[in-house]
């Protein structure tokens, strides 16, 4: 990326470069390049997903439980019991997903993070909304100095 005049990069990562000017996000899929880029005073707002699949686990520790009680009373059957519900357990943390969602008026920048924790997601929002903020301080002190 090209930095533009007076442009300093803040931070880089999961594909998402933060600037004291602007929010770029590229993302390559399938043999594609989209690349999505916000300028930081168009910025409305800025959000966490998290979703989960809790009845993969809830069905998977209850097929596991029932199956095992099987093996004990030496049920051969139950052992694939164990397994479906060992696989579903597996299923549900293979899917839960985590995004971050940087929206403005004229798009959005939807970023999937694979195995960030909680305490990784917020200090980047808190980054990113500390970069905003410094730039419509900017931005407003302009307006005042020209008049």
């Amino acid at each position: 990326m090209k930095l533009i005049s007076n442009e300093v990069m803040v931070s880089t990562t999961n594909g998402l470069i933060l600037t004291n000017r602007r929010v770029r996000h590229s993302i390559k899929s399938k043999g594609c390049l989209h690349t999505t880029s916000l300028l930081l005073e168009n910025i409305q707002s800025v959000s966490t997903k998290y979703t989960s699949k809790i009845g993969f686990l809830i069905v998977g520790l209850l097929v596991s439980i029932v199956a095992t009680v099987g093996l004990l009373n030496e049920e051969e059957s139950s052992l694939i019991g164990v397994i479906v519900g060992v696989l579903l357990i597996v299923f549900y943390y293979i899917t839960r997903e985590h995004q971050i969602i940087i929206a403005s008026s004229s798009g959005k920048i939807v970023i999937q993070l694979v195995g960030d924790n909680k305490k990784n997601i917020s200090d980047y929002i808190d980054l990113l909304e500390e970069t905003i903020c410094k730039r419509k301080s900017e931005l407003a002190t302009e307006v005042y100095s020209n008049r």
